[in-house]
């Protein structure tokens, strides 16, 4: 499997090269598809083996396996393999779905954490798998192919407040779960809005508004990189929605918003935190 795989990334770059022909490539690709698909086919069988004879044994083939630490829950959504001693702290969990190619994520918070927890997210470096899930409730989704060095983690919420990312280790099926309680602002910092933020994945094309809390007396800002003015020279109003392409600002938090009064008057500086996507002004002695 690994050398199938192995050779159709090489043939897709000598494609790319212009070395090798699409139809070569096509055939490497087939060739890997379909290993995988006899793959999830014999994992299916097996899973749907070990069913039946747990049936039949009224639960045997289960004891059997929890005895031995496999802890396979082969009546129930699939495979859960326990690696270490989960007995106290909070972890994570995952069930493998074979027959519906699928997986299931939950997270476990004891009562004596340090960290008031009862929502999460699964994300895959920037992107959002599923939805947000009460703790207590499994996330569903069809089984992901994740290359080696991306970044996977769990963000935990209380009541829809971020509390703190924690990175996971999909290849394990149980692990800790790593809670750092996010530091509070510092007094010489207040929240003055949130930031609306989508992008096209398509066509690259971002859309940015800024949504200013109804105290403020904020009414226009500027985008600041590194000393530039950047999308604009001039204050924009905070009713206007931005459209720029994702290339010319690849990370938010490296902005300084400079936020303005009605009269063009600098009244602050700023910066978005992308935890939140709130706007944090630093408020001036």
């Amino acid at each position: 499997m690994k050398k199938s795989y192995e050779a159709m990334e090489k043939g897709r770059l000598k494609n790319k090269a212009g070395e090798l022909q699409y139809s070569e490539y096509r055939d490497l690709k087939t060739e890997y598809e379909n290993m995988e698909l006899e793959k999830l086919e014999a994992l299916k069988n097996y899973t749907q083996i070990l069913y039946s004879y747990d049936r039949l044994t009224c639960g045997t083939i289960t004891e059997i396996l929890n005895e031995q630490e496999l802890g396979i829950n082969t009546g129930g959504s699939g495979g859960s393999f326990v690696t270490e001693d989960m007995s106290d702290g909070a972890y994570y969990y995952i069930n493998t779905i074979v027959e519906e190619n699928a997986f299931e994520i939950g997270v476990y918070i004891p009562e004596d954490c340090k960290a008031s927890v009862n929502q999460f997210e699964l994300w895959v470096e920037d992107t959002l798998i599923g939805e947000r899930t009460p703790v207590g409730e499994m996330l569903r989704h069809l089984t992901l192919t994740i290359n080696n060095g991306r970044k996977v983690f769990l963000r935990l919420y209380e009541d829809g407040q971020f509390v703190s990312d924690s990175v996971i280790n999909v290849s394990e099926y149980k692990g800790r779960l790593p809670i750092e309680v996010a530091k509070r602002q510092e007094e010489t910092e207040k929240k003055v809005g949130a930031v609306s933020y989508s992008e096209n994945k398509t066509t690259g094309m971002v859309s940015l508004k800024l949504n200013i809390s109804d105290e403020e007396e904020i009414k226009y800002y500027k985008l600041v990189k590194d000393g530039k003015s950047i999308l604009s020279n001039t204050p924009v109003s905070v009713e206007e929605e931005l459209k720029y392409l994702s290339i010319l600002i690849d990370d938010l938090s490296q902005v300084t918003v400079e936020l303005y009064g009605g009269d063009m008057e600098k009244l602050m500086s700023g910066y978005i935190n992308k935890e939140d996507m709130c706007i944090y002004g630093k408020i001036q002695e």
